[in-house]
């Protein structure tokens, strides 16, 4: 079965909308149409295949991954994107919440595993146990790859100290 879409701007977006809603479709580019393929490539008067949308948000055989500390008190928060045998384990980002401790102070959170080494981030922590400490949240534009196929990542932030009663680690990426 093959969609033809008339050529333009307007074209692509039906050609994104037909995407989205699964139809499928083969042919090839001539000057006056593009054509939209099993693969969702779209094809127009340009070569191979110019434009991927992808109507999925992880990237074409990724399998998605999340890990979570789950709530401390006065501890590490850790969160591990485990590692696979034969994939790259990626990280898209992370979330860190938390409550203050008896008394102020500043805590190094670390990402380890990741291609370019250690990653670290600085959390100020509130005097104050009833209190919020700021979010830490942090969203890469590209993931960041482990070091090595088969690595694990590691998110970790230390215990905030005596009398901190919850701290969460979230890390969510994928596998591919």
């Amino acid at each position: 079965m093959k969609t033809k879409i008339l050529a333009g701007l307007g074209s692509l977006l039906a050609a994104a909308l037909l995407i989205a809603a699964g139809a499928p479709a083969q042919a090839q580019s001539t000057s006056d149409f593009i054509y939209l393929m099993d693969n969702g490539c779209i094809l127009g008067t340009l070569t191979g295949c110019p434009l991927d949308i992808s109507p999925e948000p992880y990237a074409r055989a990724a399998v998605p991954e999340t890990a979570s500390s789950g709530d401390v008190a006065a501890a590490t928060a850790t969160a591990t994107l485990a590692a696979a045998t034969t994939k790259t384990t990626y990280l898209s980002g992370f979330d860190f919440t938390s409550s203050g401790a008896t008394a102020a102070s500043t805590v190094v959170c670390t990402i380890t595993g990741t291609v370019t080494g250690t990653l670290t981030y600085d959390l100020a922590v509130v005097a104050g146990a009833t209190l919020a400490n700021g979010r830490l949240n942090v969203q890469f534009e590209y993931p960041i790859p482990a070091s090595a196929v088969n690595t694990p990542i590691v998110v970790s932030c230390p215990s905030l100290g005596s009398g901190n009663l919850h701290a969460a680690m979230n890390a969510y990426g994928f596998q591919r």
